[in-house]
This record gives structure tokens, sequence and C-alpha cells, in this order.
């Protein structure tokens, strides 16, 4: 019988969980790509427009309007899956 205080307590910091949700894609807006020059970004959909209006988040209507509102963000076309679309391209990450 293990006890509370013999549990190990592992430090998990924001980038391993958003690596692990991408990964199990758990979030369906969220992605990651991975570019022919091996370089791993964070896409956002636009499935994240209705939810944002599901939970009634501000009066954001566009992923134009979000890439406004994220600075690392920015809104263009990006070939994803096989299918060609608009996205928001987190470029912070590498």
């Amino acid at each position: 019988m293990m006890h509370i205080a013999d549990a190990i307590i592992v430090e998990v910091d924001f980038d391993q969980k958003l690596d692990r949700c991408l990964a199990k894609k758990m979030i369906p807006y969220l992605h990651k790509h991975t570019s022919q020059t091996k370089i791993s970004k964070v896409v956002m959909t636009h499935d994240i427009i209705r939810e944002m209006r599901r939970n009634k988040i501000g009066n954001i209507g566009t992923l134009q309007a979000i890439a406004r509102e994220l600075p690392n963000f920015e809104y263009g076309p990006l070939k994803l899956n096989c299918m060609s679309a608009a996205y928001l391209i987190d470029n912070n990450q590498s």
C-alpha cells in the first residue's frame, strides 16, 4: 500500500503540458505543425471561434481578430493535414 507521503512529485512546466495536449490532440483547435525545415509551431484553427462564441468570450469573430490580440501569433495560410486553410501561427515556438 502506497501512502501519500511516499508519492513522487514531478514538476511539470507549461511547455510540457502543452506538448502533451498537442501530441494527444486533446484541444481540437490547437495543433503542432512541424515544417519541412523541422521547425515546430503551435497552430490555432478556426474551430476556436465556435468555442469562443459557445462560451460567450468577447466579440472576436475571426482568426484575424485573434491574431491582433495575441502578440506572437500571425494570421496566414498553411497546409495542415493535406488541407489548405487559414490558421494562426505562433511564431514564438521553435
